[in-house]
């Protein structure tokens, strides 16, 4: 079963991932 470390690891890499990717679109606008 997932337990709750598990699943505030996932939360952070999610959106740190998001970041990442909306950094990666407004650097390809740019």
């Amino acid at each position: 079963m997932i337990s709750s470390i598990g699943f505030t690891e996932l939360v952070i890499i999610g959106a740190t991932v998001l970041g990442l990717v909306l950094v990666v679109v407004v650097s390809r606008r740019k």
